[in-house]
């Protein structure tokens, strides 16, 4: 074990606290908090390497150990800064404020396939048998996945059979069907 410059021994335990602090001071940068793939833990890992690295290299003659551990720490965490700066700011080809506002060229089918499904619904049923074959077929449902019967049934204070019967009964209609058909197989 490595003893710093007063000769104590140097121990984790006694700077977990000094570790947190440091931690916290990058965990909570908005660098990393714009980077969801990060969680404190991982910024807390990172610091504990820091220290176990500043153990390796500390020289007691040229310093106290808790100023050379904050300068090591502080270096290693602006290189994990940058290289979460490089990541993000390299990858767009227009500024992120543009892109946020612009649909992508999928989407827009994806929006007019459910204008043209939404009117031809409502012209035909009611508000709440619209809603439930929109909420059936996954009509404005982020990845298109429908509802089944199920979860149907409680959504709208129905029975199972209840929920069917509307969709029996939706379907039924010719043009509603043809109008429909046309939207998914497009």
């Amino acid at each position: 074990m490595k003893t710093d410059n007063n000769g104590k021994t140097i121990d984790i335990n006694d700077y977990a606290g000094k570790i947190k602090n440091i931690a916290y001071k990058y965990a909570t940068s908005t660098d990393v908090e714009n980077d969801l793939s990060l969680e404190f833990e991982d910024i807390h890992q990172e610091v504990m390497l820091s220290f176990y690295k500043a153990v390796d290299k500390y020289d007691s003659s040229k310093g106290s150990f808790p100023s050379f551990f904050e300068l090591v720490s502080d270096r290693d965490m602006k290189d994990m800064l940058r290289t979460i700066k490089a990541r993000y700011s390299d990858c767009y080809d227009v500024p992120i404020e543009d892109a946020l506002f612009e649909p992508a060229p999928d989407t827009i089918d994806n929006l007019e396939r459910e204008e043209s499904v939404r009117s031809a619904v409502f012209d035909t049923l009611s508000e709440r048998d619209g809603n439930i074959l929109l909420d059936y077929f996954g009509v404005g449902v982020l990845g298109d996945k429908g509802l089944t019967h199920k979860e149907l049934a409680p959504k709208y204070h129905l029975s199972r059979e209840g929920v069917t019967k509307v969709i029996q009964k939706a379907l039924a209609n010719p043009e509603l069907k043809a109008q429909l058909q046309s939207a998914f197989i497009n």
